[in-house]
């Protein structure tokens, strides 16, 4: 049995008013404690674009953030009421494991990719900000093709220099069908041992910090 469904709009044009009204809250409550501090002194502040610098409107803070406090909040309020556009998640509970699973395991459209049902993770694994940012199965779709596209393309250049990179370490083999190869093996052996064993390492190191 169905217990509660929990629909996910898209509620983000509260964020500049909430970040607003956080930010005024705080200005109020700094200005309330220098009041305190300042005692029987009248305190103002200067308001305005230019008042970094000790130039605009001579205001009370204390009633200027109460009066920023309360029209946010009123805005906010008012925004809360309008519901967002719903992004195409929901989370639906049960009344026990069973019947979740059942209803998991349950086709829901002759589409595979219309409705996407699995067992949604702890509240607190959650990246609250990033559920109204679940693209939609075409733009999924995009993005695993571009995925595939980019991993395929990584995989073809990588083995180039790769390749290019283990010939070092044949250089004795190579020299039989290449000549001008011969001054490796007619070289010292320690500078054999650097161009066959320690360069194409060295080399490798090389390519891996070029990527990353």
């Amino acid at each position: 049995r169905v217990v509660a469904v929990q629909t996910i709009r898209d509620e983000s044009f509260l964020e500049d008013t909430i970040a607003s009204l956080k930010k005024e809250n705080l200005n109020l409550l700094r200005a309330q404690q220098r009041k305190v501090k300042n005692g029987e002194r009248k305190y103002i502040e200067k308001i305005g674009p230019f008042s970094w610098i000790g130039v605009g409107k001579a205001v009370d803070p204390v009633a200027y953030h109460a009066e920023n406090v309360k029209n946010l909040t009123e805005e906010a309020e008012k925004s809360q009421a309008c519901k967002g556009p719903f992004v195409g998640v929901a989370f639906v509970m049960f009344d026990s494991i069973a019947t979740a699973t059942k209803a998991g395991s349950t086709p829901l459209s002759d589409n595979p990719d219309a409705w996407v049902v699995q067992p949604a993770p702890k509240p607190t694994d959650i990246i609250w900000e990033n559920v109204v940012k679940i693209p939609s199965a075409s733009v999924k779709a995009m993005l695993d093709l571009t995925k595939s596209s980019a991993l395929f393309t990584i995989c073809i250049f990588w083995s180039i220099p790769v390749a290019f990179i283990n010939a070092f370490s044949n250089l004795h083999t190579l020299a039989d069908d290449y000549p001008w190869l011969a001054f490796v093996r007619n070289a010292d052996p320690f500078w054999q041992s650097i161009i066959t064993g320690l360069l194409p390492g060295l080399l490798l190191v090389l390519l891996m910090l070029l990527l990353y």
